[in-house]
């Protein structure tokens, strides 16, 4: 999977979760309703025993037509240590499928399908194994 690294246009562009969105950030906000927060960040908001020291989300998005349209409104950022976000296409349209029901926000983003975020800890070789077995999530079927 190749992640789109966002620029820091995307951090001023996207309003805040809660805010009414500004005259600039009218342009991004369909954009926000597209991206599902995942990775350590989403794992933490729902509950897994894990700390995330990153304010930068790992989005995913329906297709790669929505990264394309991220790319040419706020950029690609040169290196990831200035990165807004990064970007990628889910895995599986369920990922980012509206069906799946309203998850909170993580820093003005929808929350990942919890079995996509799994995924994600999962291919951590250090700690995801032992993160997964920790994690008993609230509101869902622990599938893993």
């Amino acid at each position: 999977m190749t992640r789109t690294c966002a620029s820091s246009a995307m951090s001023r562009a996207v309003p805040p979760a809660g805010s009414a969105p500004t005259k600039s950030a009218h342009h991004s906000a369909s954009f926000q309703t597209r991206g599902e927060a995942s990775g350590t960040a989403a794992a933490a908001a729902l509950g897994a025993p894990v700390v995330s020291t990153t304010s930068v989300p790992d989005l995913y998005v329906p297709g790669p037509v929505v990264v394309t349209i991220a790319a040419r409104r706020f950029g690609i950022a040169r290196d990831a240590t200035v990165a807004a976000a990064s970007i990628a296409v889910a895995p599986v349209t369920a990922v980012t499928a509206e069906t799946v029901g309203d998850r909170e926000a993580a820093n003005g983003w929808r929350l990942a399908h919890p079995v996509a975020v799994a995924l994600d800890l999962a291919q951590d070789r250090s700690r995801g194994r032992e993160i997964l077995d920790g994690w008993e999530p609230i509101g869902i079927e622990r599938v893993w």
